[in-house]
């Protein structure tokens, strides 16, 4: 009988155990914030000045291959793959460069997460914490 009692008892202990019964673990909350891209782009100057010239310079040259699609010279041809080579090159350094501001944001206010929220791209429903301006100000070097 005390042999069964014991045994019942380590199977009794042995749950508890694996049940983690009377420990509470603390629930950390996640801390969200997120950059409105469409204001930053259009408040960047850095970005908005590049993209101004080029979409410019590049609906200059669509415009003269419309005209005389047949007559395309090589020399726009390879103007304009030089333009998106360099166009892509910028959309690279201008992601690095707001990766980096929003991971100093994010560390200096204790984010776990920054997400990419805007009109054009919306990611969230409700929620977050708007931290675009603290990242311009950073790109901006203020």
């Amino acid at each position: 009988m005390l042999k069964r009692i014991l045994k019942i008892l380590c199977i009794v202990l042995s749950l508890a155990i694996l049940t983690g019964a009377g420990c509470t673990a603390k629930k950390k909350e996640l801390r969200v914030g997120y950059i409105d891209s469409d204001k930053l782009l259009v408040k960047w100057e850095k970005y908005r000045e590049f993209g101004d010239s080029y979409l410019k310079e590049r609906s200059i040259l669509i415009d003269k291959v419309a005209k005389d699609p047949k007559n395309i010279s090589i020399e726009i041809q390879n103007k304009i793959v030089s333009m998106d080579t360099k166009w892509e090159q910028v959309k690279k350094e201008i992601r690095d460069e707001l990766k980096v501001a929003s991971q100093k944001v994010a560390k200096e206010q204790k984010f776990d997460l920054v997400l990419e929220n805007s009109e054009s791209n919306p990611t969230i429903e409700y929620g977050g914490t708007d931290i675009t301006n603290e990242v311009l100000s950073i790109l901006k070097g203020k």
